[in-house]
């Protein structure tokens, strides 16, 4: 059966029908055979498996976390992408969602001198996944790092030793042993929480490079724990 997704825009989020950004990454799933659904509404997640979230601008209301929770409980896997250094407030939006759940974005920038694209340190690149998926290489662009808060979240990424934490500051945290959290997951009743410190990983410049596109099938597929 093909996997149901539903685009969340009810907050501000990117939107996957944007041509510039996220052309290849919908042309990928429709190819997969994945349906793919606009959310604008309540009644537009009747049925999902699965449902992205992606750089909301805009805060959820109690009502809606407590209505996401609700769906997660009953099987819904619920994606949340953020992005570097709060921009747009994206960071503290979706803290109010995922805090709960035991995972935090934080305010700051990855950086990595050592493993990237181009020689360029924001183009983060690691083989440090977790889970069961084929995938062996990401590229993790322009990402936040993440706070796990319960034991039950457990590390999808994790950047390579050398990586780096600046804050909006402009102070640098070089971190040696290589902990830096770049997305996690975390079971709740039937369902799961996915949270990623980047919502560009999957966008036209990026999806094929390294072992994005997979990694992205296999993610919205469920076959990475």
């Amino acid at each position: 059966m093909s996997v149901r997704i539903g685009w969340d825009l009810r907050f501000g989020e990117f939107t996957l029908w944007d041509h510039y950004y996220f052309s290849d990454l919908l042309a990928l799933l429709h190819h997969e055979g994945f349906h793919v659904r606009a959310v604008t509404s309540r009644k537009r997640m009747d049925d999902l498996d699965v449902l992205v979230v992606n750089y909301p601008e805009i805060p959820i209301p109690p009502r809606d976390r407590r209505e996401l929770y609700e769906r997660v409980d009953a099987g819904l896997h619920l994606i949340c992408a953020g992005y570097y250094q709060n921009e747009d407030h994206v960071a503290e939006i979706l803290n109010e969602l995922t805090e709960p759940l035991g995972v935090r974005l934080r305010d700051d920038v990855v950086l990595d001198p050592f493993h990237n694209l181009d020689e360029d340190p924001y183009m983060v690149v690691t083989r440090r996944l977790g889970g069961t998926g084929s995938a062996q290489s990401l590229l993790w662009p322009c990402s936040c790092s993440l706070q796990t808060l319960a034991d039950e979240c457990r590390a999808l990424v994790t950047a390579e030793n050398g990586a780096r934490r600046q804050t909006s500051g402009s102070n640098t945290e070089t971190v040696q042993n290589g902990d830096i959290v770049l997305a996690t997951e975390t079971a709740r009743g039937r369902g799961r929480v996915t949270v990623l410190g980047t919502c560009v990983f999957w966008d036209n410049r990026s999806l094929y490079r390294e072992d994005n596109a997979l990694w992205t099938l296999e993610l919205l597929r469920g076959r990475l724990p």
